[in-house]
Formats: structure tokens, C-alpha cells, sequence
């Protein structure tokens, strides 16, 4: 069956855009496995990271979204433990985050203070997922990797 450039053109783009969103999701995993671990980082924290060692163009002001949705759904696959801290009281905003948390954290002005940092389960670690199922972690290593 002969299909049309129509056709073609369709499915290249839905290649582009599949292996586009898993680069983002390796990106997004390589930055969080450079943290100590139990160390916890925002999506600001991601996003200067990638500016730094440019992976992405300053200019374009669309990554800071395309990174919150790459981060979640990375969370609803069971990949990433996410930690929702919108909920704590200033103080114990600024503790939690002295403690656990990697990199700068936004909290001025209140409304645009950090909602929810991302970290790299341990191994045997149980994680919640969006949907409300449980998942214990196991790294995935190679036969190469000790």
C-alpha cells in the first residue's frame, strides 16, 4: 500500500515530536542523577542547569513549560518521587528547602514561589505515581555496570 507525502509527512512529524519529548526526559534524568541522593530540585534548578551548559537557547522563553510537563510525566511513569510543597507555611518552606533542597529556590513574591522539586528515587523505594499507584523502584544497570 503506496501512501501519500500527506501521509509521510504526518508520521515524521510525530517521530520528531516522540523523540524530541524523550530527549527532554533524558536531559531531565541526567541533571537529577548529578544530585547527592534524597537531595531534591525545582524546575527552575533544571532549567538554569540546561541554560548553563547549553542544552537549550535562552532566547525561547517556551522550555521553562515544556520542562514542568516533561518532569511530570516522568513522575506518572514512576520514574521521579515528587515532593508538593506549595501547602507549607513559610517557615517550614524555608526548612525544607535548606535541608533537601539543591540549587536556588524562588520565594519572593509568595504567588510564584516553587510548587512542587523532583529527586531520583532510591532503589527499593515505593512511589506514589499521579494516579495513585505504587511503584517500588529498581535502578535498571547493565551487565557492564558493577
Amino acid at each position: 500500500m503506496i501512501k501519500s507525502e500527506a501521509e509521510i509527512k504526518k508520521e515524521i512529524k510525530k517521530l520528531r515530536i516522540f523523540y524530541k519529548r524523550m530527549q527532554w526526559e533524558k536531559i531531565c534524568l541526567l541533571i537529577l542523577s548529578l544530585l547527592p541522593p534524597e537531595k531534591f530540585a525545582s524546575r527552575v534548578f533544571i532549567y538554569d542547569k540546561m541554560r548553563k551548559w547549553r542544552f537549550i537557547d535562552p532566547k525561547n522563553k517556551n522550555h521553562s513549560g515544556v520542562i514542568s510537563k516533561t518532569l511530570l510525566e516522568l513522575h506518572r511513569k514512576g520514574l521521579l518521587i515528587k515532593e508538593n510543597i506549595v501547602g507549607l507555611g513559610t517557615w517550614e518552606f524555608k526548612t525544607f528547602c535548606r535541608k533537601n533542597v539543591v540549587g536556588e529556590i524562588i520565594e519572593k513574591p509568595e504567588k510564584k514561589r516553587t510548587q512542587s522539586v523532583f529527586r531520583l528515587p532510591l532503589d527499593g523505594e515505593k512511589i506514589r505515581t499521579n494516579k495513585g499507584y505504587l511503584k517500588i523502584y529498581k535502578r535498571m544497570l547493565s551487565k557492564n555496570h558493577p
